[in-house]
């Protein structure tokens, strides 16, 4: 042991001190391949391909010497159209934060001078929308977002634009003062990153600057290479390995890239990736890095927990130039899970195909131009896995696979403010909840029949206008008189009479029981992200709705700081006037306890009574919700499980599009089985006679698809829904408070084969015009899943290398 100290450290001791001061060890991450996500038959939808990323080592090497090192990758990088990461939200010619574009681009959007403060903006958007002047603030800026879908950046109780926030918020992360303008922090920057500014131009040193600002990142190991770019092109690999000896510390590495080989197919099932942007430290703890994608929508998203594989490591050796010296270990990373599907691939196709053509036609041929997006989902009644799901306008998955750009976020964003304007990263199929239209009808007549509140038999007059509610008169589609008409019939030629005299038997309280046992208010619990769950007609609804008005009255306007007092108001929404008791003594008596709970001003009493008044749910309001109108409001989804319920005979299954999860090693982690929700206590006899009135709409004449489904290799029973969409501004610049109608929504409904049900199918078409406008996609879908003469998709390996 002397011998061998005395040789380490005097005979062999200047070797050793200049190794030791020369190499560095460096641990690198090798990422994992990223689970497949297959079809029900193994179809790869979303996999991996082998790509490249450029990195650079944390080196000795001078600033100096570092910037004209980071300026010379960039220009390679972009001298052959690759992208790189840049974090530093300042943009050239003029220098500016990319923060004031945002804001003015949505102030173009909504027309907002470029100049209006929040206040300023939110004034014009409630007088371009027709808001009343005695609506406050707090109601109208719901009604901007929930009614309007008005994109709204800023609270009501601030009035500071997000973008702002958003820059404040980088800037104090950063080290710099709130005032500090877009040059302030470029200059300061530069001293920082020792960028000699008589040395470089001012565009040569903001690419400078986004590779220095990646380096002193705290949030990445010393250790670790620095991410520059990813899926590099074959030219810019060429070039750097020609130009290496220049380059210190920059290193070419293979990285897996998710690859999506059908492009925009099933993009809104899938989802896509994108950058970790919060929660660094815990996703640390759980074997992520900062350079690391994750799922942001669809299954990417919902399954990241299976889909995310297990990172590997390289020790390396490199000199104090950065320039691999040996690699002294490596552990191999373990792939992620595989996510199967309860989809197939070639029904997928025919879903999106039919779905694009029948918008296409409605705005080409019929006079519709405003028609771009719709949604449709097939659904097994028997079991409530999804054998379908599409929405339009789509969107290609590849774009985010590396890192969107800024160019192709915007492509996806709605570029006005149409409530109906295409958005391609919103899946119309779960997220965006429509007025039904008559397609509610089978569920006013389930909950008559159910409740004894009509018969199967009885004919019920309709004489084209209704006046069985005093003070309101609603019509029949054209003002259309059916006579003497039985349930069959009504369903058959959609009568609107028929289903306002059931449901005024019905009142809303039982409407509303019954919308809720079919499921709709409430999520379906599918394995996908950003479900909404919609709304439904009725007292109870009615009354939350406005119970949310009143909390933020209290909160924003009243400013009231007693929660007690504020529940204590709140709940007065649920009050009725004792039993001899006028309704004027009613509110006198609630005015008093307002004021002792603590409101004192006249005039926020006045509101808060009107609030309380306006909740109240009245007769004539259960006849909107009877026919699908009002405050009505389903996902497809939600519509294609009633659909499949009313099919099977009133049995409820919760939907579900995730059949298993494989893993590498090709044990099952997971594996999905049909799940009742619900069983509706209904007689079989009743829905039986609501199948058959569906089954007349396409067979019968006078049925309102009955010619979509002439010549139909399949027995096929439907409903068509004609709904409302509301109004729009047709010149918002020059005659902003002129509203015209928009064109109404098409759904369709269907199952089949009428006699033993399989498959249950939901289209809408946004402002399609008519209900029978949907159907065609209905049929498409139904007849390759039933009739199809095409072979089935062939059972492929899980574990198939993708090429």
């Amino acid at each position: 042991m002397i011998f061998k100290l005395a040789d380490l450290q005097i005979v062999k001791g200047d070797y050793y001190k200049q190794r030791s001061e020369t190499v560095r060890t460096r641990n690198i991450n090798i990422t994992a391949n990223r689970g497949n996500i297959v079809d029900r038959y193994g179809k790869i939808l979303a996999g991996n391909k082998q790509s490249y990323s450029l990195s650079i080592l944390k080196t000795d090497v001078p600033d100096e010497t570092v910037n004209d090192i980071a300026l010379a990758v960039v220009n390679i990088l972009e001298q052959n159209d690759d992208k790189y990461k840049d974090e530093i939200p300042i943009l050239l010619n003029p220098i500016r934060f990319n923060f004031q574009d945002e804001e003015l681009q949505w102030k173009q959007k909504y027309n907002i001078p470029v100049d209006a403060t929040p206040e300023e903006a939110f004034r014009k958007l409630r007088e371009d929308y027709n808001i009343t002047i005695d609506t406050i603030d707090i109601e109208a800026y719901s009604i901007l977002q929930d009614e309007y879908e008005v994109e709204l950046p800023f609270k009501i109780d601030e009035y500071q634009y997000s973008f702002k926030k958003e820059e404040i918020k980088w800037k104090k992360n950063n080290g710099f003062e709130e005032d500090d303008t877009a040059w302030n922090v470029f200059s300061k920057l530069a001293e920082k990153y020792k960028i000699d500014m008589t040395k470089y131009s001012v565009e040569q040193a903001r690419k400078i600057m986004a590779v220095k600002y990646l380096l002193k990142q705290n949030k990445y190991p010393a250790y670790e290479p620095i991410e520059i770019a990813t899926n590099i092109s074959d030219e810019t690999r060429a070039m750097i390995e020609e130009n290496k000896i220049f380059l210190p510390g920059v290193q070419i590495m293979h990285k897996p890239l998710r690859y999506y080989p059908n492009g925009d197919f099933a993009s809104h099932i899938l989802g896509y990736l994108g950058k970790i942007s919060s929660d660094l430290e815990e996703l640390m703890e759980k074997g992520y890095t900062p350079k690391d994608m994750i799922g942001k929508s669809g299954i990417e998203y919902s399954m990241e927990e299976y889909l995310k594989g297990t990172d590997g490591s390289m020790q390396i050796e490199v000199d104090a130039r950065g320039t691999l010296i040996a690699t002294i270990d490596e552990i191999e990373p373990t792939p992620g899970d595989t996510v199967v599907l309860t989809m197939a691939s070639k029904l997928q196709k025919v879903a999106e195909e039919s779905l694009k053509k029948a918008i296409e036609e409605a705005r080409n041929k019929k006079p519709y131009p405003q028609t771009f997006s719709g949604a449709v989902v097939a659904i097994d009644v028997n079991t409530g896995e999804i054998l379908a799901m599409a929405s339009e306008p789509k969107f290609d998955p590849n774009l985010f696979a590396s890192g969107i750009s800024n160019k192709d976020w915007a492509s996806l964003q709605p570029t006005t403010d149409d409530r109906y304007a295409p958005k391609p990263l919103i899946n119309n199929a779960i997220s965006y909840p429509l007025p039904p239209g008559s397609t509610f009808k089978m569920l006013t007549a389930t909950a008559g029949l159910t409740e004894d509140k009509i018969s199967i038999l009885e004919s019920i007059i309709c004489r084209g206008r209704y006046t069985g509610v005093p003070g309101i008169s609603p019509s029949d589609s054209h003002g259309a008189v059916h006579g003497a008409t039985n349930l069959l019939k009504a369903i058959k030629v959609s009568c609107n009479s028929y289903f306002y005299e059931t449901g005024r038997r019905l009142g809303g309280e039982l409407f509303e029981k019954y919308a809720e046992a079919f499921g709709f208010g409430q999520y379906t619990g599918i394995e996908l992200p950003f479900e909404s769950k919609g709304m439904v007609e009725g007292p109870k609804h009615k009354q939350k709705l406005y119970e949310g008005y009143i909390e933020s009255y209290l909160t924003y306007t009243v400013k009231l700081q007693d929660e007690d007092a504020k529940n204590k108001i709140k709940a007065m929404i649920y009050e009725k006037p004792e039993e001899g008791q006028t309704n004027y003594l009613f509110y006198r008596e609630m005015r008093n306890r307002i004021r002792e709970l603590g409101v004192t001003d006249d005039n926020q009493i006045d509101r808060i009574i009107w609030y309380v008044t306006e909740s109240k749910y009245r007769p004539g309001d259960v006849l909107n919700a009877a026919i699908g109108q009002g405050l009505n409001n389903v996902t497809p989804l939600q519509l294609a499980s009633y659909v499949a319920t009313i099919a099977n005979g009133g049995t409820r299954y919760k939907p579900y599009i995730v059949s298993k999860v494989i893993s590498y090693d090709g044990t099952v982690k997971l594996e999905k089985k049909p799940e009742v929700v619900q069983k509706l206590d209904v007689d079989p006899e009743d829905l039986a006679a609501i199948r058959r009135g569906m089954f007349a709409v396409t067979t019968e004449s006078g049925g309102t698809a009955r010619s979509t489904f002439l010549g139909s290799k399949v027995t096929v029973a439907g409903k068509t829904g004609t709904a409302e969409a509301g109004k729009y501004r047709p010149d918002p610049i020059n005659n902003p408070k002129l509203y015209v109608d928009y064109n109404d929504h098409s759904w369709f409904v269907a199952f089949a084969p009428y006699e033993k049900p399989e498959i249950a199918v939901v289209a809408v078409v946004f402002q399609g015009g008519y209900g029978s406008g949907a159907a065609p996609i209905a049929r498409a879908i139904i007849e390759e899943y039933l009739a199809s003469d095409d072979v089935l998709d062939h059972i492929m390996p899980y574990n198939e290398l993708q090429p």
